[in-house]
């Protein structure tokens, strides 16, 4: 008997392409609302001149920036060529405008979708260089001393794809200790978490069971359940769905299979599988906007990691692929 191998086919490959055409198109940035709030017109409440340009027009202006992977001062020149364009009057930040606000600019994640009962999430990270050798330099030579990166901690809903909670850290945070800041973000409820084996800590199941929510990780190999351990002195419920991840493991191994059939079929019987759509963000994330940071500064970095995050799930928004499972 032959091994079926399963492939996926797209089955809505006409709006999908038309989706994609869309992302290109300058009119879905550019709207009326933007245009007519380029002034600002409110009051800072503080000591000093008051902001000439609106929080919204250098959050545009960096929209266009961070999406054709342009320089500032490229970014100043664009948006004169468009506005001169659509015979629109209105003036554009210079570039030192541009790249002062960007590290006081505050944002917030923008959600497209709604949702009205709860949802399951995926969480998962990846590096972002801010400066250094590239791959071949290193693969010849070696790293250097100066070569440094930052961790983007992301949430994706695998339904819809859409990114539901953002977090840039330097690299010295592991995944552990950003998760509980990044369930504070989420203000949907949520019934599963899914996510590799670097969230199988106590602060992470803390924070999950406080959220009323299910966190699925695969133990590390070798772990024991509260029960088998000596120095226990009191049973935690935020570790009873790790317990109990553990337990399915040894019945299945006692059954006779080995501990990576065992973790392959408490994976099937999980759905563990849909973690993956968390890489698969992190790709699309790179696809579009690059590998690295363009800003030097860490408040910059983050506002840049924001306003691509929003780009990301509009570009989202436009549609996605639906896709079946086909053996052959």
């Amino acid at each position: 008997m032959t091994k079926q191998t399963a492939t996926y086919k797209i089955t809505n490959w006409h709006d999908y392409n038309q989706s994609l055409i869309q992302r290109g198109n300058i009119n879905l940035w550019f709207s009326q609302e933007s245009l007519n709030n380029w002034r600002n017109t409110l009051s800072s409440h503080k000591k000093g001149r008051p902001h000439y340009y609106s929080k919204g027009m250098i959050e545009l202006c960096l929209m266009v920036k961070y999406l054709y992977r342009l320089t500032y001062r490229a970014t100043q020149g664009y948006m004169q060529s468009i506005f001169s364009h659509l015979k629109v009057d209105i003036p554009v930040p210079s570039y030192t405008q541009m790249s002062r606000r960007a590290s006081k600019l505050e944002l917030n994640l923008t959600r497209v979708f709604k949702h009205k009962g709860p949802i399951d999430i995926v969480v998962d990270s990846t590096g972002l260089k801010v400066y250094g050798e590239g791959e071949w330099k290193v693969r010849k030579h070696g790293a250097g001393k100066h070569r440094t990166w930052r961790k983007l901690h992301l949430v994706i809903d695998p339904v819809d794809h859409e990114i539901v909670a953002a977090i840039l850290t330097d690299n010295a945070h592991s995944d552990g200790q950003v998760f509980p800041k990044l369930v504070k973000q989420i203000d949907d409820k949520v019934e599963r978490c899914f996510g590799d084996g670097a969230y199988d800590q106590k602060g992470c199941y803390k924070s999950a069971y406080k959220k009323q929510m299910q966190l699925i990780t695969p133990p590390k190999r070798g772990a024991k359940a509260q029960a088998d351990k000596v120095k226990v002195t009191k049973h935690l419920k935020e570790l009873e769905i790790r317990d109990q991840s553990i337990q399915r493991i040894a019945t299945l191994m006692e059954a006779g299979a080995t501990e990576d059939a065992a973790r392959q079929q408490w994976k099937f019987e999980q759905d563990y599988h849909c973690r993956s759509l968390g890489e698969t963000a992190m790709l699309r994330f790179k696809s579009f906007f690059g590998d690295k940071l363009t800003s030097r500064t860490l408040p910059s970095q983050i506002t840049e990691m924001q306003i691509k995050v929003n780009l990301m799930n509009r570009m989202t928004a436009l549609g996605m692929p639906i896709t079946r499972v086909v053996y052959q």
